[in-house]
């Protein structure tokens, strides 16, 4: 890759990013339905957070690398042990560089943050196509914290179940309560399981998960 691309590259990922902490920090950001996640995730992933590192990749794009011990990974309904490992933009803090200068490139406003030991239920976007970096749906929306039993995102599952509707007779009492829940976190019992339903039988693509608007 020229040097002449990759600047050209950097430019283009630097105004994307530009305009994904503006929206995000914005108080007009669209919220993120559980219909959204569903439907655009590549991976749901449950698990814990075992390593963070960051650095820099092979055309110097600054990253922070992510790995989950897994409990459970969603897409297709498969339920694995093992790791997943991805990568976001931004490093975890400001970084001296060999020239004295300091590289601010950290994890932009708006994207989710993790925490070692922390765990997670992560809707994740495919893979951005030239730097292979991901983050999850919706940004901050899209990475659930497990905690005590319950389960919450950066803004307290603020709009999750807003205008959401299943049709037929899908869900137990405790899951029809849930969906009523303007905002506030929600029992891992009743969450996960209503998770593994709508990615194992479809709900999204057969349109029995569906936004009402």
């Amino acid at each position: 890759m020229g040097n002449r691309y990759r600047i050209a590259v950097a430019c283009v990922l630097l105004v994307c990013l530009a305009s994904f902490a503006t929206t995000a920090s914005a108080t007009s950001m669209r919220q993120s339905s559980i219909v959204d996640m569903l439907e655009k995730a590549e991976e749901i992933v449950v698990g814990k957070v075992v390593s963070m590192t960051d650095g820099f990749d092979n055309d110097g794009f600054p990253y922070t690398e992510i790995t989950l011990e897994l409990d459970e990974e969603l897409v297709n309904g498969r339920s694995d042990s093992g790791t997943y490992t991805f990568r976001q933009f931004g490093l975890m803090a400001p970084r001296q560089m060999p020239d004295g200068r300091t590289n601010l490139n950290v994890t932009p406003e708006g994207f989710p943050t993790f925490a070692m030991g922390e765990k997670v239920v992560a809707f994740i976007y495919k893979a951005a196509r030239v730097t292979g970096f991901q983050t999850t749906v919706g940004l901050f929306q899209g990475k659930f914290t497990v905690e005590d039993g319950q389960v919450f995102n950066a803004v307290s599952n603020q709009g999750l179940f807003n205008d959401v509707s299943v049709r037929g007779d899908r869900l137990d009492e405790q899951q029809q309560k849930m969906l009523q829940m303007p905002q506030g976190s929600v029992s891992e019992d009743v969450f996960l399981p209503f998770l593994r339903a709508a990615v194992s039988e479809r709900w999204v693509d057969e349109g029995v998960l569906f936004d009402a608007q």
